[in-house]
């Protein structure tokens, strides 16, 4: 009997780095709320947030997440991706 192997292969193009409980800043709606970095990739990134709001798939919103080793912020363009009542996930718009 011959068994066919199924190759798991990730349907994502940039590899994710776990964060330690990095906090950033989301804007959306012109209002601004803290949020814990769970991971990132030059793609996107999964964020856990503890405010309730309402939230539509695509809204394009700006993030400032810290640099590793510094004070500064980089800010950058995203789209929501999809979203639950405690995670928010975005696409990194370049």
């Amino acid at each position: 009997m011959k068994f066919l192997r199924w190759k798991h292969k990730n349907k994502r193009k940039h590899d994710r780095k776990l964060c330690n409980n990095t906090t950033a800043f989301l804007t959306i709606q012109d209002q601004e709320y803290s949020c814990t970095v769970e991971d990132i990739s030059r793609g996107g990134a999964l964020l856990t947030i503890d405010e309730h709001f309402t939230l539509k798939i695509g809204e394009i919103i700006e993030i400032q997440i810290p640099f590793s080793d510094s004070k500064k912020y980089v800010k950058k363009t995203a789209q929501i991706k999809r979203f639950n009542n405690k995670n928010i996930a975005i696409k990194f718009i370049w």
